[in-house]
């Protein structure tokens, strides 16, 4: 995973946003936000997408609920140059993909970096809950399942 996580810190570097997801998506379409918190740039019909973390889209595409289960939840917050805190219930991490997108059509809103357009990714990286070893700031409520 070592490779995976250079690269997209690489794409980061390179001006390029990250959207992760449990699957391969060939183009990202705008759809309406979980809206969870109720703030404005939260409810958008978008695509959402990371423009200088690696880790949120990582976390997004390895995010996943426990196969016993029906339902889970999951969340992640940042308080200033804290870390990453992610907790959990009835959830785990499964492989998933982040998606490199070219940055022309997003705009800042609020804390939210969106695409109100469709977006073609430029490259698809494929991560596995062990890259979640690779960040140095970043606290788990949800444990890395075996094997990883």
């Amino acid at each position: 995973m070592k490779k995976a996580f250079e690269e997209l810190t690489q794409a980061i570097k390179n001006g390029y946003c990250l959207h992760g997801s449990k699957t391969i998506i060939d183009v990202l379409e705008p759809r309406l936000a979980a809206c969870g918190s109720g703030a404005f740039e939260n409810c958008q019909k978008a695509v959402y997408a990371s423009q200088d973390e690696v880790d949120v889209a990582v976390v997004m595409a390895l995010r996943d609920r426990l196969p016993s289960c029906t339902s889970s939840r999951s969340s992640y917050s940042r308080h200033g140059a804290g870390p990453l805190v992610i907790t959990g219930t009835n959830a785990t991490f499964t492989p998933g993909y982040v998606h490199v997108l070219p940055r022309d059509t997003f705009v800042v809103l609020g804390n939210e970096f969106i695409s109100y357009e469709a977006v073609k990714p430029v490259a698809i990286v494929r991560v596995d809950p062990s890259i979640l070893r690779l960040f140095q700031n970043i606290e788990l409520h949800i444990p890395i399942p075996p094997p990883y």
